[in-house]
């Protein structure tokens, strides 16, 4: 999946904060996101984040732009 920084994405499993929304701060071999709620700052390699990410909720980038 094609990620952007400033995408909002949904995880499987909630923070323990109780949020399970989290925006991409930085994308290269590892993703680091950012919890909306706590604003806690997490990095986890590409593999693990693949599998656990449900969905991407909004993207930064509009669908007409390249």
């Amino acid at each position: 999946m094609l990620l952007n920084v400033g995408d909002l994405v949904k995880m499987r499993k909630p923070h323990p904060c109780g949020n399970d929304l989290w925006r991409i701060t930085y994308v290269g071999a590892d993703i680091k996101m950012r919890c909306e709620k706590c604003a806690r700052i997490v990095m986890l390699d590409r593999p693990t984040f693949d599998k656990r990410m449900k969905k991407l909720v909004e993207s930064s980038k509009s669908e007409g732009e390249a």
